[in-house]
């Protein structure tokens, strides 16, 4: 057999771990197997092409080295924390995923086209969804090892995972709408907006999540701002939220029934003590604060925070119902393994994103907003924790800081 030239060889061994990528990305909406073994095809790929000096000066640029610390510090963490050892394994796991932040983003920095191919693969992958989902509420279609339906219109996953990814496909599709209004490609306009509204449609009537209602009008806003500049933006993305917000609540039975349950939830938790998802997690943010308070530099270590809330328990301060390793929140999350050193450093990675992502491009636009849901949804959700939203983030900034920066580079020179 004869040997592949060095430079065909690394063209291909390229090619194979972009179609792992966009694999990746294509699989988030519907299966988390699919994308763990899409993942590590993917590493599989690109760690052998990587030249490590640049990744090492990639990594220390400020979209990836607050991450960077934030990962070390919560590997450190294990060392004070009292979980048990599958507890602190999965702690530090949780934030693991952050490690691939630089790597992503050089290795879309070096192939141009890929970050377009992305953007597609993603709409057709979540168009894909929704149309099944759309089919799912129609007809009855039984659970199998590939389809969850854990509720009608929601084929796999969870309607919170649902929501997010349509509401980032339609925030994505109404872009695409404008951008094809001013060159003037109607056709392209009719088709963009026609998805805009099979979403927004999905999202009224089949089973949205409520923190997803809640992001809703920060979208609105975002999109308004982003399009028309801060001052005007603003006021008329004010305006706009609070009238789509009126007409979903007029038009939807389906949303005024979550945002009811939730009011009727939290009272009947605070009357009643009944043991409701609302009510849930305003105990947890209760005594997660305390715990906090109490320890409020490092936390409780990777991991630590069932082994705090035991504590509790044990000492007769907490009904051992309340005992949870996730208060649902990002932040009391962050602080409970890391303290409010690891909340800094997960604040400053925010904000580090959205100074990368704050241009005119596209794919700014569309990572800006990916991060704005993730800032938003983690007040309610450890969302950059959790498998499948966490990896939406790394996927979404990684393509994009890389995208919008090489459109930047482009406009400098001309």
């Amino acid at each position: 057999m004869i040997a592949l030239p060095h430079p065909v060889a690394s063209e291909r061994l390229c090619r194979s771990a972009d179609v792992a990528a966009l694999c990746i990305i294509a699989s988030l909406p519907w299966s988390t197997s699919g994308t763990s073994i899409f993942l590590a095809i993917w590493l599989l790929l690109v760690l052998p092409q990587t030249d490590w000096r640049q990744l090492l000066r990639e990594a220390r640029q400020s979209p990836s080295v607050f991450a960077i610390i934030l990962l070390l510090l919560t590997a450190l963490s294990v060392l004070w924390s009292g979980g048990a050892a599958q507890e602190k394994l999965n702690g530090v796991g949780a934030v693991a995923k952050l490690a691939v932040i630089p790597l992503l983003i050089l290795h879309v920095s070096r192939r141009g086209h890929l970050a377009h191919e992305a953007l597609r693969i993603f709409l057709v992958s979540t168009t894909a969804l929704m149309v099944l989902s759309w089919v799912s509420l129609m007809i009855s279609i039984p659970r199998t090892a590939l389809l969850s339906m854990l509720a009608p219109g929601v084929p796999v996953k969870d309607w919170i995972s649902q929501t997010n990814f349509f509401l980032i496909a339609a925030f994505a599709a109404a872009h695409l709408a404008c951008d094809a209004c001013t060159r003037n490609h109607h056709i392209r306009v009719v088709g963009y907006a026609g998805l805009v509204a099979a979403f927004i449609a999905n999202l009224m009537f089949i089973h949205p999540s409520r923190t997803g209602l809640l992001i809703i009008p920060v979208l609105v806003l975002l999109f308004m701002v982003q399009r028309i500049g801060v001052r005007r933006g603003t006021l008329i993305g004010l305006a706009t939220s609070i009238l789509a917000c009126l007409l979903l609540w007029q038009t939807s039975e389906r949303i005024r029934e979550r945002v009811e349950s939730a009011i009727t939830e939290i009272h009947r938790y605070s009357t009643n003590g009944e043991a409701t998802s609302a009510g849930y997690r305003l105990e947890w943010y209760r005594q997660t604060s305390g715990l906090v308070a109490h320890s409020p530099i490092i936390g409780y270590g990777a991991g630590g925070v069932r082994a705090a809330m035991e504590g509790m328990v044990k000492a007769g301060t907490l009904d051992e119902k309340f005992v949870t390793s996730n208060p649902h929140n990002q932040a009391l999350l962050t602080a409970m393994q890391t303290g409010l050193i690891g909340v800094g450093l997960l604040m400053a990675m925010w904000l580090a994103h959205t100074i990368a992502l704050a241009g005119s491009s596209l794919a700014a636009r569309i990572g800006l907003a990916i991060v704005i849901q993730n800032i938003a949804g983690g007040f309610f959700n450890s969302h950059l924790s959790d498998f499948t939203q966490g990896w939406m983030y790394v996927m979404g900034v990684g393509v994009t800081i890389a995208a919008a920066r090489s459109q930047a580079s482009i406009t400098a020179n001309g």
